[in-house]
């Protein structure tokens, strides 16, 4: 899919992990993880924003954890005012450009097209 990333947040729960895991190793070279509790289970959004940005400009950002916080931080990044809904292993492409404070939804990807080209069983 040419998916390039330099970090992969994930949450701190055995599900997140293992999520994050397959995600890094189906890329190259591999992103490195970093486990949040912001995304956890008992997570929270402010915190799973402040971690987004504070990663820093021009980083490659994939973020793997639990609903609701997943999908109200990604529909703030694009300025929805509703959350988008994340399905088990569902992905998504957010493109923000420094100093932007929302960016561009390039590409919402469902768990059954992600099985389809192979990525998850």
């Amino acid at each position: 899919m040419g998916v390039t990333l330099d970090v992969i947040l994930a949450g701190n729960d055995h599900a997140s992990r293992e999520t994050a895991a397959a995600l890094a190793d189906g890329l190259f070279p591999q992103p490195r993880v970093i486990e949040t509790a912001a995304l956890g289970p008992y997570g929270n959004v402010e915190d799973a924003q402040r971690e987004l940005w504070d990663t820093g400009p021009d980083v490659r950002i994939a973020a793997v954890g639990h609903e609701p916080v997943v999908g109200i931080v990604a529909a703030r990044l694009i300025g929805a005012q509703q959350p988008l809904i994340f399905k088990k292993a569902a992905g998504c492409r957010i493109d923000v450009r420094e100093g932007s404070p929302t960016g561009e939804l390039r590409w919402f990807l469902p768990p059954r097209i992600l099985r389809a080209i192979g990525r998850w069983a």
